[in-house]
């Protein structure tokens, strides 16, 4: 009869030892990398979009779709100051609403980030919310935003970070002006 336990003794050692079977070991893989390699500094004026609506969200890119200016648009459930943890943007577009207090954490929390340079333009629904963060922000737009409005304050936040104005290109057609 088998004894209730098993029969095994347990804790270490417990299993046989297994026979050599001729392979040798796997090496060791080297160190690991613990941070991306960083990116070289080209000069760029780097600008980062935290939109949630996509209409904005597009009249945004377009604005600041301008040879020189390196742009990431963000999705809805990407953080933004992660990012400007790694490698602060010169300039943060950011969409906030105070009544369904969509983003305004990050447009709090991006404050520490303009004592090192960084603008912060934010677009609003309403004139009164865009009155109300005027002290969060170096620009505030309120509709109708359209991509011609949000290039002209980019524009003015770029002239002030390096001290020239850009060189912006006509490249938005009378059609585009008009859809925003």
């Amino acid at each position: 009869m088998r004894p209730r336990g098993g029969g095994r003794p347990t804790g270490r050692g417990s299993r046989p030892a297994r026979p050599p079977s001729g392979r040798r070991p796997a090496p060791r893989p080297g160190p690991r990398a613990t941070a991306p390699a960083p990116e070289p500094e080209d000069g760029r004026f780097r600008v980062l979009i935290a939109v949630p609506r996509p209409r904005f969200r597009a009249r945004a890119e377009r604005a600041v779709d301008i040879p020189g200016w390196l742009a990431r648009s963000l999705l809805n459930r990407e953080d933004p100051i992660g990012l400007m943890n790694q490698k602060p943007p010169d300039l943060f577009i950011v969409a906030a609403d105070f009544a369904k207090n969509r983003n305004v954490g990050f447009l709090n929390a991006a404050q520490r980030f303009r004592a090192e340079g960084m603008r912060i333009l934010g677009l609003f629904e309403t004139q009164e919310d865009a009155e109300r963060a005027r002290s969060l922000c170096d620009a505030v737009l309120a509709p109708p935003l359209k991509a011609g409005t949000i290039r002209v304050a980019a524009a003015a936040l770029y002239a002030e970070v390096r001290g020239q104005p850009p060189a912006l290109p006509d490249n938005l057609s009378e059609a585009e002006e008009e859809a925003g």
